[in-house]
């Protein structure tokens, strides 16, 4: 008996992680996922007005914060917000299938998350997916206004994937950003 547990011990995490297929319970869902996280992120971003895309994979890993009463920090956005979380609810419809998702990561050339989430036994259509929108004026800045949306897709307890949507609009310029991330426990 005790063999078979220094083997389970010493088992990847990965291997250990609880699926999340077809969990539903929010409440259940935020317990099980509140803390710190941080992941690397890919992004894209796409000036629309000289039609140039501006790809930097892997920038410095970036924290994401979690709370049981559904609240959602991110690092970058909460900077920009003045330190101010967003409110997430559990999305009743999949917000992404598998196909989006590929093309988001394809769009970050972040493909490589895909291997670190290929484990799960379904596709992100059967897995809890939350949303935070958000919209608001950067502070101290002349009209900057970012508006978007973050969807966490947590595909096992221990890795989440975070994928953000959002535009930069500046007056003189619109940026069309996109972020990709498999978040793990700080």
């Amino acid at each position: 008996m005790r063999f078979i547990l220094a083997i389970l011990l010493l088992l990847p995490a990965g291997l250990r992680a609880e699926s999340l297929c077809g969990v539903t319970d929010n409440a259940a869902l935020l317990d099980m996922l509140a803390g710190d996280w941080r992941g690397d992120t890919y992004l894209s971003a796409v000036n629309a007005v000289i039609d140039q895309t501006e790809i930097q994979p892997r920038a410095e890993a970036e924290r994401v914060t979690i709370g049981t009463d559904g609240i959602l920090s991110v690092e970058a956005i909460a900077a920009a917000m003045g330190g101010e979380g967003l409110p997430m609810v559990l999305s009743p419809t999949p917000v992404y299938n598998v196909d989006q998702v590929d093309d988001l990561l394809e769009t970050t050339q972040a493909e490589v998350l895909a291997d670190v989430l290929s484990d799960t036994p379904c596709g992100p259509e059967e897995l809890p997916q939350f949303v935070a929108t958000f919209g608001f004026d950067q502070a101290d800045t002349d009209g900057v206004r970012f508006e978007g949306q973050v969807v966490l897709i947590p595909y096992f307890d221990d890795r989440i994937l975070r994928l953000d949507q959002f535009d930069v609009n500046t007056g003189e310029m619109v940026l069309f950003v996109t972020v990709a991330s498999v978040l793990t426990r700080e």
